[in-house]
């Protein structure tokens, strides 16, 4: 299975703090990953790194097999603050559009096969008589597969995103987890979140970041006590529920204890 993004002993400071420090791995094509941690942890900048916003300090980063900054066309990314372009006066059909230009180049014409993708891709995410309306007329979770459209439009082979489920209902999380999970047939997925019933959708992969990776693997490899209390502290309690854990953290405070997780299974 061939790798879509790998990074190797990748180190970040932002404003003289260490963001990142010595991150080694590598994500596969169809394959859904997670990346959890607490605030602060590093988990956007890990994207940030993959779209080429940020430079790491020191180590590599190859993504789809080359440079970052030469393969950003197969990259679909759906940022933390889509609410934010709520009020923007452009419709759903003209926004997913906007999705081929790292295709076909900023200032270039779009063109009426450009539309048809948009269109298609609007039905894919079950949006299909939204064409013509505003974003302002959307809930939140029309929303959030508005910026997931555009992200898909593109025809990435990995896609990225940046807490796409805060801030919408349960039923818009689950369709979106269920989404998700049909979509990595024909693409990578790194999906950065907090909410950990993702990982009864068909999750692959789980990283657990804390400034270092803590660590990775399958969801019952890398979800181990130890790793959640490295994270999130001593005061953290692990429930189970229909086989989906939910982490419950009793106090904010937690020491940056730094020591790498490693399974021996993940090693292979």
């Amino acid at each position: 299975m061939a790798f879509v993004a790998e990074l190797k002993n990748v180190s970040v400071s932002i404003q003289d703090r260490l963001v990142l420090d010595d991150i080694s791995i590598s994500f596969n094509e169809n394959q859904f990953s997670v990346i959890f941690g607490p605030n602060g942890a590093g988990k956007t900048t890990l994207l940030k790194l993959l779209i080429g916003q940020i430079k790491p300090d020191t180590g590599t980063i190859k993504l789809c097999g080359g440079p970052v900054l030469q393969n950003l066309s197969n990259v679909g990314y759906v940022p933390q603050d889509f609410f934010s372009k709520k009020q923007f006066p452009i419709s759903v059909l003209k926004t997913v559009v906007t999705g081929r230009y790292a295709r076909i180049g900023w200032g270039k014409r779009v063109s009426e096969k450009d539309y048809s993708i948009a269109r298609e891709t609007i039905k894919l995410v079950g949006l299909s008589n939204y064409e013509d309306r505003y974003l302002s007329e959307l809930s939140g979770g029309e929303l959030q597969r508005v910026f997931l459209a555009r992200a898909l439009c593109g025809e990435p082979k990995v896609l990225l995103l940046d807490e796409a489920s805060s801030g919408v209902d349960v039923g818009a999380k689950e369709t979106l987890y269920d989404l998700l999970y049909r979509l990595k047939e024909r693409l990578a997925i790194i999906f950065v979140s907090h909410d950990m019933s993702v990982v009864s959708k068909g999750v692959d992969m789980v990283c657990c970041l804390d400034r270092k990776l803590v660590s990775h693997g399958s969801p019952e490899v890398a979800l181990t006590d130890e790793a959640l209390i490295c994270m999130y502290g001593h005061n953290v309690a692990t429930f189970s529920h229909c086989n989906t854990p939910h982490v419950h953290v009793h106090d904010h405070s937690h020491s940056h204890t730094h020591d790498h997780i490693q399974n021996d299974k993940d090693k292979s």
